[in-house]
């Protein structure tokens, strides 16, 4: 019986650990420390965290620069991470300001002793003064530009195999036809979706909507003029603030917790009248309520073309007087609801209505604490290549304090914090959606002239730029659209397009080396069709190069220019790819699901075998172009019908659908099998050594 005992208790020991190998899965995000933390925010969104501290201050950022891999230099006032110290854009230089935590962040920089004790969490930030960053120890994980950060390389860091199976914490459609098609992003305990509106005017409003990020409660909604009706490109979040690119020309300065009250006012356009040339002639327009007997000045803005905005409440009517100097119009606005065409304006006798016909509008909203600005949608007299949209700004990069974009108007802007010009360069080519990529000093943008620019990030004086996306058109004419790039050590990787939006039907991937800020091509491919407007930086001991999808499904190039088809079946992929612990991508179907296709979210490993699926809510389900978005056990998207929030593990396909991993638990049974004979063979030889049978040695 002893020997048997031992035999057992071996054996159990031996279950134990392999169960306990087998079962322990932590997510890279999750931490189990106590306070206080010390956080590196690189102002691109690059953001790192440790709980390595010292006894000072200074001792902790060394610390803690230390085990995250970072090098730190601090002498003085001067301080550099990685060999950055300041960022200068146009006339405005940021360097590293230092933050300590109490309930928010609080800038010391001017005050900080970097030999007293460490009594709270410690920032160090690469940002203006009057900026915090965006992480902080209540919330220490964000998303918060298209890619994640600047060189659009990010990785998110996510539990994908939570103890919890998936499920859809929230599912909410605004109604037919009404979007998300940018990206959401993620800070604080919130996420945030912009929903583009109708294509029509009497359809909804695009709408910025702020949710709880765990619950999906909506906690407030800022609306904005709709423009072109299709809001494809994705803001940014810096510090406190999240900046909303929209295609009706404003960029718009929102705090993340609360835009503030809204009010109401009506914008009248300077084209209500025009002169003898069809010009916008109107120069002043005059308000007050019925009651009242003084005409008030309305605000000129501008926009293009100039416009007055009447400030107005709902239910109430308006006289109003306008003019161009020579002519005036009479006449009542009723401001009728809020609804799409719930504003009418009718002329007081039928001269007024000879010079402006009744006609119905809808008031735009406003709110206390946003402020905006408006980017020039007045095309470039050189404008080159596809001309088709105007859609305003594209998608914000930001970087050292400053935001990055081009235009559908052919130039390329950066903007402070405040939203300043600080530089605008004429690229005389047209950029819709796609983010600008900032590294090494430059801002490469890919334009819908087929070309890639690379533009000095302090200047914005163009160094470099190279013909790159051609493609031949009978109808639109010769040119082509040229992606977001990514940068691997010297190499420029993107996807090309015809450039003709939703109706483009070629497309390629495309190499070129950069050194001295000169372009040279390393390969062009263009018989897999369309790629990803976004591609996955991989860089591991097995492979270094991109991810990304095309006509043909999921494949990769190398550093080294070896491209590999991984998957065909995933070639319904419309929304880009992103990267999780540097592992795992997740993607999702571009159609909604129909004869049992589509509609499907996918986990795929480096190998381009589907690991897992959930399939989209259905009342939310339909086309997509947004991309899954993960942070802790939870994932966020957007359809062209609604927004989901997903929580939990996918299920694991069956192996007949994938050639996904095992799963842990079998492996650990398989040992136990395999222990269990080998110990039992050990038995045989022993107890025939001894002259004695199997079981009575057992005993």
């Amino acid at each position: 019986m002893n020997n048997l005992k031992k035999v057992f208790m071996a054996l159990i020991l031996v279950v134990s650990a392999v169960v306990i190998f087998a079962s322990a899965d932590v997510s890279a995000s999750e931490s189990d420390a106590e306070g206080p933390y010390v956080l590196f925010d690189k102002g691109n969104g690059d953001t790192y965290w440790s709980t390595q501290t010292g006894d000072t201050i200074g001792d902790s950022f060394s610390t803690a620069a230390q085990s995250l891999g970072l090098s730190l230099n601090i002498e003085g006032s001067d301080i550099s991470v990685d060999g950055v110290s300041e960022i200068a854009v146009g006339t405005q230089t940021v360097k590293w300001r230092i933050y300590q935590w109490d309930s928010g962040w609080i800038d010391v920089t001017a005050t900080v002793d970097m030999n007293s004790p460490i009594t709270s969490s410690i920032a160090l930030g690469l940002y203006p003064e009057g900026t915090v960053p965006t992480e902080n120890p209540d919330y220490m994980e964000s998303w918060t530009q298209v890619r994640g950060n600047s060189s659009m390389d990010k990785i998110m860091v996510a539990d994908l195999d939570s103890e919890t199976a998936m499920n859809t914490v929230f599912a909410w459609s605004r109604g037919d036809n009404d979007y998300i098609t940018g990206t959401v992003l993620v800070a604080h305990g919130n996420v945030y979706a912009f929903f583009n509106g109708g294509y029509m005017n009497t359809q909804s409003t695009p709408a910025l909507f702020c949710y709880d990020r765990f619950t999906g409660e909506t906690k407030w909604i800022m609306e904005v003029p709709a423009g072109v009706g299709y809001e494809t490109m994705t803001g940014c979040i810096v510090g406190d603030y999240y900046y909303l690119p929209t295609s009706y020309g404003y960029i718009y300065k929102v705090p993340l917790e609360n835009p503030g009250e809204q009010s109401f006012y009506v914008q009248m356009s300077s084209r209500l009248l025009t002169d003898s040339s069809k010009n916008p002639a109107v120069t002043s327009v005059k308000y007050k309520l019925e009651s009242d007997s003084t005409f008030i000045d309305a605000p000129k803005e501008i926009v293009e073309p100039i416009a007055f905005d009447v400030p107005v409440e709902i239910g109430k009517t308006y006289d109003i007087q306008i003019t161009d100097g020579s002519r005036t119009y009479h006449g009542k606005m009723s401001v009728n609801s809020a609804d799409p065409l719930g504003v009418k304006v009718v002329g007081n006798e039928s001269a007024d209505k000879s010079l402006i016909a009744d006609y119905s509008a809808r008031v735009t909203y406003t709110y206390a604490d946003v402020s905006k600005t408006y980017v020039s949608k007045t095309k470039s007299p050189d404008l080159e290549g596809r001309n088709i949209y105007n859609t305003g700004p594209a998608s914000i990069t930001y970087y050292g304090g400053s935001l990055f974009f081009g235009t559908s108007a052919g130039y390329v802007y950066a903007l402070d914090l405040d939203l300043n010009t600080l530089w605008r360069t004429d690229v005389r080519s047209q950029n819709y959606f796609d983010g600008v990529m900032i590294s090494h000093d430059r801002v490469f943008v890919g334009t819908y002239s087929g070309m890639l620019y690379a533009l000095d990030v302090s200047t914005g004086s163009i160094k470099g730029s190279v013909p790159a996306g051609f493609f031949e058109s009978r109808t639109y004419g010769d040119g082509g659209r040229v992606c977001t790039p990514v940068m691997i050590d010297d190499i420029l990787f993107f996807s090309t397009s015809d450039g003709l939006g939703m109706n483009s039907t070629q497309g390629g991937i495309a190499a070129y080396s950069f050194e001295d800020d000169t372009f040279t091509e390393l390969l062009t491919v263009t018989q897999y069709g369309q790629g990803s407007t976004f591609m996955s930086v991989v860089k591991n001991d097995d492979f270094k190069g991109v991810y990304f999808t095309t006509d043909y499904g999921l494949m990769r190039l190398s550093t080294e220019m070896e491209l590999e088809k991984l998957n065909e079946s995933l070639d319904g992929i419309r929304a880009s790819p992103t990267l999780v612990n540097g592992t795992d991508l997740l993607m999702q179907d571009y159609a909604y699901a129909k004869n049992n296709r589509g509609g499907t979210m996918y986990r795929v490993n480096l190998d381009g075998k589907i690991l897992s699926e959930y399939q989209r809510p259905p009342e939310v389900d339909q086309w997509t172009m947004s991309p899954l978005i993960a942070i802790g056990d939870y994932i966020y998207t957007g359809t062209d019908n609604g927004f989901i929030i997903v929580q939990g593990k996918m299920p694991a396909v069956s192996s007949g659908d994938s050639d996904g991993e095992i799963n842990p638990i079998w492996i650990a049974l398989i040992i136990i099998v395999v222990l269990i004979v080998v110990i039992l063979i050990i038995s045989y030889f022993l107890a025939k050594k001894q002259q004695m049978s199997l079981g009575k040695y057992l005993e």
